[in-house]
């Protein structure tokens, strides 16, 4: 019995002596996970500050675009009418180069079977025409015919 009796208790004692390390096991592993979890929260943390950041930094690009979009839409409006001004007074310089041209031919064009073309100078066509027949230089008629429309053009 006594044999058995120290059997037993040799037996507890390892017993013991194992779940001592069992739980000295147990309470580092505690640790472990107690810090493991810590880390991981600090982690989550700063991802979510990144992702906090990102969203800002999104939205003022979003509002930045919105921003350069309207201005563009502006310009281009700008642009259009600027565009449609420029034609108008294009159009208003065209009419009045066709009215001086008309008016010009108008006056050379008193002289008749004259055929005009287009970038000729009748001036020097009609001088050379007239000097013969009023027997006078080319340039002293091409004077007379500059003088006679100043004079008709300050009366009209």
């Amino acid at each position: 019995k006594l044999a058995n009796m120290q059997t037993i208790q040799a037996s507890l004692m390892t017993i013991q002596e194992t779940m001592l390390k069992m739980q000295e096991q147990q309470i580092k592993m505690q640790e472990n996970i107690s810090q493991n979890h810590m880390e991981l929260k600090g982690n989550i943390n700063k991802l979510e500050d990144k992702v906090d950041t990102i969203q800002q930094t999104m939205q003022k690009n979003e509002q930045k675009l919105e921003k350069v979009e309207l201005k563009t839409v502006q310009n281009e409006k700008k642009l259009e009418l600027m565009d449609n001004r420029m034609m108008t007074i294009n159009k208003r310089l065209e009419e009045q180069v066709i009215y001086l041209e008309m008016d010009r031919a108008d006056y050379y064009l008193r002289f008749q079977n004259i055929t005009e073309s287009r970038d000729e100078d009748l001036n020097m066509l009609m001088a050379e025409l007239l000097a013969p027949a009023l027997q006078r230089e080319t340039q002293e008629i091409l004077l007379e015919i500059d003088e006679a429309y100043r004079v008709q053009t300050s009366y009209a």
